[in-house]
């Protein structure tokens, strides 16, 4: 897996911070990582992040089903993004690389 290149928002393209690599570490490890930032995010984080990244609707169509003007949609899926990351990141430096 290449950073800044997961559909899952593992690499978060455009961070202003030095990017996190997952390479190296169990894939399971990553997916759980993932999944429990992916938690912490406010209920209508994960709609829109859902409905864009795992159904693939256009961001438009995702706006008007979440009542939001697509821009602000945007920012939201952004900023959902850049939590997970900060927070896979923060997870993920405590467990060693496996060599």
């Amino acid at each position: 897996m290449k950073p800044g290149t997961s559909s899952k928002g593992l690499g978060a393209q455009g961070a202003s911070t030095r990017p996190f690599h997952w390479e190296g570490f169990d894939l399971e490890l990553v997916r759980e990582a993932y999944r429990a930032a992916f938690r912490q995010l406010s209920r209508r984080e994960r709609r829109a992040l859902r409905l864009v990244e795992v159904k693939k609707w256009p961001y438009r169509k995702a706006a008007e089903r979440l009542d939001l003007p697509t821009e602000q949609l945007r920012i939201l899926i952004f900023q959902a993004r850049k939590k997970i990351q900060r927070r896979m990141k923060k997870a993920l430096e405590t467990v060693p690389k496996p060599s």
